[in-house]
């Protein structure tokens, strides 16, 4: 009888192992990668509310995303984050995409970004509707540029962590931290000009 053991990998045989011209190797890494990160996601997305459909399709897509960057050059081994920790947030980001997109015309998500450029408006709601204010942080975050659109969305909106944009960007924490301030200030400058504050 043939017993079958699950390879354990290094970060960096894993890495290698999903660039692999070999569709064999390839395929042992992917199953790695499903049996130590599916739980995990899985466990996360159900307490966030997802249905069992919605978990298994964001999980395929964002493993599916992870390895097609992967193999295009967009993903490259970084020594402090951890492959497992990346396809999760890939997953995560997928989850809460299409969350987001099922809530899209509440306007929550618009609203957020409101808070943050003026915390101190007496009446929020009354200002937005007077002055159409999310029509323009809607503008301004086109105007402002996809990558800070994305650090923004992914940081106020999905509520990734810094470090965790920064594992999907390749870059550091550090530097998504000054990235994130000032795309804000980018973002706040845009709305105040345009709403006359």
């Amino acid at each position: 009888m043939k017993i079958l053991f699950w390879k354990i990998y290094t970060q960096a045989e894993l890495y290698e192992a999903l660039k692999s011209d070999h569709e064999r190797e390839r395929g042992k890494a992917y199953d790695y990668l499903y049996k130590n990160v599916n739980p995990l996601f899985s466990g996360w997305a159900r307490k966030q509310g997802g249905t069992q459909e919605e978990i298994e399709d964001a999980f395929q897509d964002g493993l599916l995303s992870f390895m097609m960057d992967i193999r295009n050059g967009k993903y490259v081994l970084m020594e402090q984050a951890r492959i497992e920790s990346v396809v999760f947030n890939y997953t995560k980001r997928k989850f809460l995409n299409s969350v987001s997109r099922t809530h899209r015309n509440t306007g929550t998500s618009i609203e957020s970004f409101y808070h943050l450029i003026d915390p101190n408006a007496q009446n929020p709601l009354a200002a937005m509707e007077e002055k159409s204010v999310m029509m323009v942080v809607e503008q301004c975050l086109e105007a402002i540029g996809k990558k800070c659109r994305d650090i923004l969305t992914s940081f106020y909106i999905e509520e990734l962590s810094l470090r965790e944009i920064a594992e999907l960007s390749g870059t550091t924490e550090g530097s998504m931290k000054v990235e994130r301030f000032n795309c804000m200030k980018k973002l706040r400058t845009c709305v105040l000009s345009k709403t006359g504050r």
